[in-house]
């Protein structure tokens, strides 16, 4: 069996834009694809289905680089938060050991 290679999701919208390009340009693939069933009706529906594909792909990828940034945010300021519970613990700590004695 021949191994595959994995292409990100930006590879293979890439890969897919490239495709229906010269399917519409190179008059060779279009008569080919024409043959097949695939005329330049076809292909700008392909071409209008990638544009809404591509344009979900980069709203969903914007929404998790604005997750990730909020994600950094909240452990940087909960990891600060830690620091300042800490602190404050060990003082109240150390003021009670002092009260008892």
């Amino acid at each position: 069996m021949a191994s595959r290679t994995k292409l990100t999701d930006t590879a293979t919208l890439e890969l897919y834009r490239v495709a229906l390009e010269n399917a519409e340009t190179q008059p060779e693939i279009a008569a080919i694809m024409a043959d097949l069933g695939y005329d330049s009706v076809v292909i700008a529906e392909g071409k209008a289905l990638l544009t809404k594909t591509r344009t979900a792909y980069d709203a969903n990828k914007t929404e998790d680089d604005e997750t990730s940034a909020a994600y950094a945010d909240f452990s940087s300021k909960k990891e600060q938060l830690e620091d300042i519970h800490s602190t404050f613990t060990a003082r109240k700590q150390k003021l009670y050991s002092v009260t008892i004695h």
